[in-house]
Formats: C-alpha cells, sequence, structure tokens
C-alpha cells in the first residue's frame, strides 16, 4: 500500500498492522452484512415506492393503467401485475419513454431493473435482487474509500465491518429502489477522487470522472456530492497548498465538467417537466415546525446507525457522533478531515436549509442523506481506529480502549439485533408504515372469503402494490371518475378499499349499506377508513360493529414503528 508519511498522518496515528482478532471479526460480519442483504427479499412487503420501480421499469405508466383498467370492468390481481412485468410488445424504448415521463428520477437504475427482469423475473425478490448485488458491490469501495482516505488497512478493515451490518445500508439493499446504487456511486466516487489526486494520471482521473456520471444518472441528489468534491479540491489546493491553478484542479475540472455535460439532455428534460415535477414533489414542500425536524434527524441517525429509535438514548448517538467528528478534525490533517466534514455538511445543508427557511420534508426522508451518513460513519471508523487499535505511548489512558471497545461492541450488538428482527418481519419503517402497514390485514381479510370482489377509485400506485398480496381467486373492480358504474353482480362479499366519499356517496344512493370493517391505526385520519363493506339494507339495521384495527392483525413490530415518510 502507498503510504504517505507527514507530519501528523493519519498513518502515523493507526497502527499499519491489522490485528488477527479484527480479521476475524470483520470476516464475521462480512458475512452477516451480506447473508441480512439476501434474506427474505420476496417476504417483505412491497410498498407503493417499488410497485412503481416494476411498473416504469417494465415500460408501463400509473396513467396508462388507470386508462386501461379505471374502466369498472371486473380484473384479477394478474391483470394488474401485468403492468409490472416485461411484456414482449414493450421494448427498451417503452421503459426510456416511461422514465422520461417522470424526470425527477434519473433513469440509470431502472434501466439496470429491467435489464435484471429478463433474466430473473418480476418477482418482488427477484427485482430487489439487484439492489442487493449494488449493496454488496460498495462493501469493497468502502474498504477502498477508509484505505485511501486513512491510508490504514485497519481503518480499512473497521470501516469495511460497521458498513457490513449499518441497518441504514441493509434495509436499502432489500429495496426495489435506486438507493443501494447511490451508496455505491458515493463510496466509489469519494474514493476514486482520492485515488485521482494521489496518482494524478489521466486514467484515474478518467475512472472518477465516470463515476460522477454514474451517480447523477442514478440520483440527483448526487449534484451536492460533486458539490462536497468540487469545495474539497478548492479546499486543498487553493486553501491549503495556496494554489491558484494547478494540475489537479484542471484534471478535475475536465473530469467533472464531462460528467456534468452527459447529464445535459436529462436536465433539459427538467426544464420542460418541471410543472410535473413540482406536482409529484409537493409533498416535499409541506411545511414541517423545527422542533419536529430536529425530533427526525436525532431518530434519522439513530435508524441508520443501530435500526431503531432509542429515545432520549437518541441524543447519546448525536454526542458520539459529534465527538468523533471532533476527534478526526484534531488528530487528521485537512486533507483528510475536510471531504468527511464536506460529506456530511454540504448534503444535509443543502436540503435542510430549505426545510428550516422555506418548509418542507426533505431532511425527513432518511434516504435522501445517505451521503451525510456515510460521513458520519467514516468519521466513526477514525474514532474507533484509534481508540480501539492505536497502543502509541502516552495518547490514550489503559481504561480508553476497553470504553471504545465497549461502546463499538454494543452498537454492533445493537444493530444486528435489530437487523434480525427486520429481517423476519414483512414490515420495517423504510416502507412508510402509514401507508403500507394496512397491505397485511387486508389482504388476510380479503382472501380468507370463497369468492370477494374489491372495488377501489383512488390511489392507482397503492393498488398496484397491494394486488401483490391477493389471492388469484379474489376480483378487483377499479372505477374511474369516467366510469359508467355498478356493482359486479356474483360475488361475494363485496368490499371498497379506501375508497373516496365520492364513491360512498354513489353507493348509498343505489341502496347499498356501508360498513367499516378495518381502520388503520396508524393512517392519518383522512385515510384511516381503509376497508369496508356493502351489503343491501336489511329491514333492521344492527348496531355498527367497531372496525377491526387490533395491532395483533399488524406484522410483528409493526405497531412501535412509525414511518420514515
Amino acid at each position: 500500500m502507498h503510504t504517505i508519511e507527514t507530519p501528523g498522518s493519519v498513518s502515523q496515528l493507526l497502527c499499519p498492522k491489522v490485528p488477527t482478532w479484527l480479521r476475524y471479526a470483520v470476516i464475521a460480519l462480512l458475512i452477516a452484512g451480506i447473508f441480512f442483504r439476501f434474506i427474505n427479499l420476496s417476504q417483505k412487503v412491497y410498498w407503493t415506492d417499488e410497485a412503481l420501480t416494476s411498473l416504469r421499469s417494465s415500460g408501463h405508466t400509473k396513467v396508462e393503467f388507470v386508462e386501461e383498467q379505471f374502466t369498472g370492468a371486473v380484473i384479477s390481481p394478474e391483470t394488474v401485475m401485468r403492468y409490472q412485468s416485461l411484456e414482449p410488445e414493450n421494448g427498451w424504448g417503452h421503459t426510456l419513454a416511461a422514465l422520461m415521463g417522470n424526470a425527477e428520477h434519473t433513469p440509470l437504475y431502472f434501466l439496470g431493473v429491467r435489464g435484471w427482469m429478463q433474466w430473473f423475473g418480476s418477482g418482488s425478490g427477484a427485482v430487489r435482487g439487484l439492489s442487493a448485488v449494488f449493496g454488496v458491490l460498495a462493501l469493497p469501495c468502502v474498504f477502498w474509500l477508509a484505505l485511501e482516505l486513512f491510508q490504514s488497512q485497519v481503518a480499512a478493515w473497521v470501516s469495511l465491518g460497521l458498513f457490513a451490518i449499518t441497518p441504514l445500508h441493509i434495509l436499502y439493499a432489500q429495496e426495489a429502489r435506486p438507493y443501494s446504487l447511490w451508496t455505491l456511486c458515493i463510496v466509489l466516487s469519494s474514493a476514486a477522487l482520492l485515488r485521482a489526486m494521489r496518482v494524478r494520471s489521466w486514467q484515474s482521473w478518467s475512472i472518477y470522472g465516470l463515476s460522477v456520471a454514474l451517480g447523477l444518472y442514478t440520483q440527483l441528489l448526487f449534484a451536492l456530492v460533486a458539490i462536497a468534491h468540487a469545495l474539497y479540491i478548492l479546499g486543498v489546493e487553493q486553501v491549503l497548498q495556496k494554489r491558484r491553478l494547478t494540475d489537479t484542479a484542471r484534471a478535475y475540472a475536465l473530469s467533472a465538467g464531462g460528467a456534468l455535460l452527459s447529464l445535459l439532455p436529462w436536465m433539459v428534460l427538467l426544464v420542460v417537466r418541471a410543472d410535473r415535477i413540482r406536482d409529484t414533489t409537493a409533498s416535499l414542500n409541506e411545511v414541517t415546525s423545527f422542533d419536529h425536524l430536529i425530533n427526525r434527524w436525532f431518530l434519522g441517525l439513530s435508524r441508520s446507525l443501530v435500526g431503531i429509535d432509542l429515545a432520549a438514548a437518541n441524543l447519546l448517538l448525536v454526542l458520539l457522533v459529534g465527538w468523533a467528528l471532533v476527534v478526526l478534525c484534531r488528530q487528521t490533517v485537512p486533507r483528510c478531515w475536510l471531504l468527511v466534514l464536506l460529506l456530511v455538511a454540504v448534503p444535509f445543508l443543502g436540503l435542510a436549509l430549505p426545510d428550516v427557511l422555506l418548509g418542507g420534508r426533505r431532511t425527513v426522508r432518511i434516504r435522501y442523506l445517505i451521503p451525510s451518513y456515510v460521513g458520519l460513519q467514516l468519521a466513526l471508523v477514525y474514532l474507533f481506529t484509534r481508540a480501539i487499535v492505536t497502543q502509541a505511548s502516552g495518547q490514550l489512558h489503559r481504561w480508553q480502549p476497553w470504553l471504545w471497545r465497549g461502546v463499538l461492541g454494543a452498537m454492533v450488538a445493537i444493530a444486528l439485533s435489530n437487523t434480525l428482527d427486520s429481517a423476519n418481519s414483512d414490515l420495517w419503517w423504510n416502507k412508510s408504515i402509514s401507508r403500507s402497514a394496512y397491505y397485511l390485514p387486508v389482504a388476510e381479510m380479503i382472501n380468507r372469503e370463497a369468492k370477494p370482489l374489491v372495488i377501489a377509485d383512488r390511489h392507482p400506485s397503492a393498488i398496484l402494490a397491494f394486488s401483490r398480496r391477493l389471492d388469484s381467486h379474489v376480483r378487483l373492480q377499479l372505477v374511474g371518475d369516467r366510469a359508467r358504474f355498478q356493482v359486479a353482480r356474483g360475488y361475494k362479499p363485496v368490499f371498497l378499499l379506501n375508497p373516496s366519499e365520492k364513491l360512498r356517496t354513489v353507493l348509498e344512493r343505489q341502496g347499498y349499506c356501508l360498513k367499516m370493517v378495518y381502520r388503520d391505526p396508524h393512517a392519518p385520519d383522512a385515510e384511516a377508513d381503509r376497508l369496508w363493506r356493502i351489503q343491501r339494507p336489511a329491514k333492521a339495521q344492527p348496531l355498527q360493529q367497531k372496525p377491526a384495527s387490533a395491532p395483533a392483525d399488524l406484522p410483528r413490530n409493526a405497531e412501535v414503528l412509525s414511518e420514515e415518510g
């Protein structure tokens, strides 16, 4: 390994030899991390965002689904599934056209899903397998990043073990969304940047430029990572080295500029589709109190690092990562700590400032802050590596290594325990519990009937996801605004799923009696009445029974977890 020996360099503070016990421990954590990325991929709830991944990747659109199926005709769950599966008449051009209609998501991951579906099928577990592969590929890139950043084999091994069992990375490696690929691009581009600055060859800068282009075509928020890299070059070359324009700065400008230029066609599309994008992202602008934002930031850190809400102990975790940043800045050269600090600060401030100043919920969504969590984990890597492994004379008291070993051991134990719980659960906080918790109990109620009919007139994205939980004997009657609607004959019982007030009024005018049978305790009040049963009124109407909403109907642990948002 090429080691830079400078006064106060990181490599002088960290033990250059990797202890045998550490290798075995990290290998065990690595095996566990890979196992958890692939286990029970088909079991977990396939929620609305994932259903939209399948819809667009297979070359269909939500508009197409609504126009063709919200007609009042009786259809099967297999018909709905057809819109989430590859069909001979839908080629790659249809997939690209569907993605261009939703330009807020750049297309790389979704095109990858389409190719993956051609080989492995359209089932929930099959589609999620691609994200799991990206999650595994991110691990050697994390090792490389820590090696380039800290110039220490020990730190690289610690980072590998820590990232392998981090709940944040495991959960998004099990979801059919682009966030595990985004994580891969973040660590890959950061490592490629450090190597290009060290090697200073056109090949290394080309690799960096390619990694930036991949990141931008995976997630538009990667632009915040690119800004952090630009500020890092500026800080190292012009502030620290006090040089105006160096070969490194020129090479960076060419590679990053080429990556940005490659995104130009999609940027033009963003401008053309600006009104539609504004409508689809309107929920991000909902006004949220500052106190609520702070609570969600603390909660997000706890969920990311150990998997659950630690309640009052969330503050201890905040203090821990704060101390890790302080130690990193005090004990390492600016070339090291500046990159970590920028990875944490730029993405967070880029989303938090609009939330605070203009109102919004951008930072409530944990997945949008993945670059910041990567930076915080790198700070923890240095803290644990220095405190546990370093035996430098006079730098650490005898009790300090044991203290930090205990802290690291507790974090690993809690993370593994909660990861095991999430692996055995159908639903977890990353699935937006307020929108998805009803899938399992409601589908079970419907499936146990002999010849049920489910009528729905809203939330086509939810229909796409929910239909995966229905048995083949269930029938659906989807009603649009222009459909001439009458309840289909020959089915019993007949259910209403998430009906609008307009649909309930129409049915009541037709003489039907509506009885609510499932109220969702996790949904907002306006959306809580999930399932209704309709029947002709009898001569004497019984008193309406209390709708089923007992936590026992929900998956294990779902009743104690709130959604990410």
